[in-house]
């Protein structure tokens, strides 16, 4: 009976181990030493393995925010994180940043060699990842002031440099595969840009001041209209009802970019957190029958295009049909009774 215990509190550990989080931190007098910030959490405290991406926010704890017009990028020092100017400027008082804590399973280190550099301002990734969410975060092993987008070329995956200068060899990403978390694509238009920033129409962001989410800028991903590149600091904010990314530097946004959104529960949120799953899509490429393989059941499978408009929904929760809609990229949606998810897939 004292085994069976023990299993069961390993499992149930485990299980509230692998969930993502994310939280809100302000850098302030108190933990700002020069250009950086030092992070506080139990997860991440004594912990070089931390699965730690960060987003400029302007607002995410409720109180008014600063510019940050910086490129950051996290460090381990050996006992804590930091988060840190790659300027080396000091940092801002007031400015704040949603920390994601995900599944360090999901984590790999990207790093910046010779052999995968492409035109001195871009750098390859392994094979394998050209249809997946991914996200990112400089992570310090030299300092590496540039902005970075994905980009897909054939069948490859690139992070570049949208200033098209040279990258610094040996600069290091944590690059993260999320496999659990609520996924979303969202293309700036004419009628979400209001200045420097973009509307965003998603419901779990929609009218929660407390959401917190990562994005990333995926250049060409949805055809040669969202072939758009910028070269600018960015961050979220919330208006009063609606979650918008938006430029530091204050700069109008532009129509046409593509950014791919990862929403994780806010653990300082009073909201009833959604259960985790993973599952599986294939053939991936698909051209007619898509199937769906999870180790759960699944009440609804629906296809959303990038906007997040629903083009298809299947009473057959184990396979959908895509062979009428058009050549692109699509987002998969799958739900049970208390969880939900997604992945990207390519019609062709």
């Amino acid at each position: 009976m004292k085994k069976l215990l023990l299993i069961q509190l390993f499992i149930i550990s485990s299980i509230v181990l692998g969930q993502s989080k994310m939280y809100v931190h302000t850098a302030t007098t108190d933990n700002i030493v020069g250009w950086s910030t030092r992070l506080d959490h139990p997860d991440l405290n004594g912990n070089p393995n931390a699965a730690i991406l960060i987003a400029h926010s302007w607002n995410g704890d409720g109180a008014p925010g600063v510019y940050n017009d910086n490129v950051s990028g996290v460090h381990y020092d050996g006992s804590v994180w930091w988060i840190y100017n790659e300027d080396t400027y000091d940092l801002v008082v007031g400015s704040k940043y949603n920390v994601f804590i995900g599944d360090p399973d999901n984590l790999f280190i990207h790093q910046i060699t010779h052999d995968n550099l492409i035109d001195d301002y871009s750098t390859i990734l392994p094979e394998g990842y050209a249809d997946e969410f991914l996200f990112f975060t400089n992570k310090y092993n030299v300092y590496n002031n540039h902005r970075f987008s994905w980009d897909l070329v054939g069948e490859r995956r690139y992070l570049y440099n949208p200033a098209f200068t040279l990258i610094p060899i040996n600069a290091r990403f944590h690059v993260y595969e999320p496999m659990t978390e609520l996924l979303y694509t969202h293309v700036t238009t004419s009628a979400t840009i209001v200045n420097n920033y973009t509307l965003i129409d998603h419901p779990e962001l929609n009218n929660n001041p407390t959401a917190t989410f990562l994005f990333c800028h995926f250049y060409g991903l949805n055809g040669e209209d969202t072939e758009v590149n910028i070269n600018k600091n960015l961050g979220v904010w919330y208006n009063g009802s609606r979650w918008s990314i938006y430029t530091e530097d204050q700069s109008p946004m532009p129509v046409g970019l593509v950014f791919d959104i990862l929403i994780a529960d806010n653990e300082m949120s009073t909201n009833d957190p959604v259960s985790e799953m993973k599952f599986t899509v294939y053939p991936n490429p698909v051209v007619n029958v898509l199937n769906v393989d999870a180790d759960f059941p699944i009440e609804k499978i629906e296809i959303m295009d990038l906007t997040g408009q629903i083009l298809k929904n299947s009473s057959d929760v184990t396979s959908i049909d895509m062979s009428d809609l058009p050549k692109g990229v699509y987002i998969v949606h799958v739900s049970s009774a208390n969880s939900k998810s997604s992945k990207k897939v390519i019609k062709k």
